[in-house]
């Protein structure tokens, strides 16, 4: 096919997907836009969930300590493992395993560039051309763009714009045996299920909801209790979400306001220990 004069090459599936981009990369590059006309400290930028504060101290002088002292070779190249590097893993399972009381070595830790390329490594291990993933409404627009790399259909679960609980009777109609994966969204009540069992969680606060980053953060802290339990699948994410609901709980007694929230909920997170757990979960379980 010619249009205007140059030859298409491009992908149908990939045209599809440019008519549909993401609207919040749009309002990005709109920030962008707004900025440069009225300064950027007039423009309040919600959509990527780019940090407002500095990073630690500490984080600055490592990465600068890195440049000094290490090989040039070496921080130069391609990382030396698929899995991200060994003794960056291992730095992660010992941190978890002191939290924790896990027994994580370097083998069980995988290094993903974000949330999303987590995800989309997820997604292509288990999705057949066919298979659906279920969300619920309203969800990250990119999920859609995850699953379909991968052939796969997503699945809406509409919202309760009322009491903004998860539709449970709808979710339990759209199973089907084609149900490859259910991404979680956490809510006031937050919902985690395997298409059978279902468990109903009630720790964290409303304002977690208004930091962004927060999802990608949990899927984080999924990832590592589902590394902990790899046979366990089910009560690893239902505990990791409540984990992450009782550190939302913690930074809440102590900040000022959202900014210093997400500050607060990442001390908790790095603090989190069994006992905070054991005393402070809220799980109900539905079959």
């Amino acid at each position: 096919m010619i249009r205007n004069g140059v030859k298409e090459m491009i992908s149908k599936k990939m045209e599809n997907m440019v008519a549909n981009s993401s609207a919040i990369r749009a309002m990005f590059e709109e920030g962008n836009r707004l900025a440069k006309i009225y300064g950027a400290e007039n423009v309040y930028d919600f959509s990527l969930g780019n940090p407002n504060v500095p990073a630690p101290e500490a984080v600055k002088k490592a990465m600068i300590d890195i440049l000094n002292e290490e090989d040039p070779i070496v921080l130069h190249g391609y990382t030396n493992s698929n899995a991200g590097y060994e003794d960056v893993r291992q730095a992660v399972a010992d941190s978890l395993n002191e939290r924790f009381g896990t027994s994580f070595a370097a083998k069980n830790i995988t290094m993903t560039v974000g949330a999303a390329g987590g995800l989309n490594v997820i997604l292509k291990a288990l999705l057949n051309p066919g298979d659906e993933v279920v969300v619920f409404a309203p969800y990250f627009g990119e999920y859609r763009s995850y699953t379909n790399n991968y052939d796969g259909v997503i699945v809406e679960i509409s919202p309760d714009t009322a009491t903004f609980q998860p539709k449970l009777d709808e979710f339990r109609e759209k199973l089907s045996p084609k149900t490859k994966a259910v991404i979680v969204i956490t809510g006031k009540t937050d919902l985690v299920t395997d298409g059978q069992q279902i468990y109903l969680i009630d720790n964290g606060v409303l304002d977690m909801s208004r930091i962004t980053g927060t999802g990608c953060m949990l899927d984080g802290v999924i990832a590592g209790f589902i590394g902990a339990n790899p046979d366990q699948i089910l009560e690893a994410v239902t505990t990791a979400v409540s984990a992450m609901g009782i550190c939302g709980e913690y930074a809440k007694k102590k900040a000022e306001g959202t900014g210093t929230l997400k500050v607060h909920l990442m001390d908790a997170m790095s603090n989190m220990n069994a006992e905070w757990m054991e005393r402070s979960s809220q799980i109900e379980s539905k079959c």
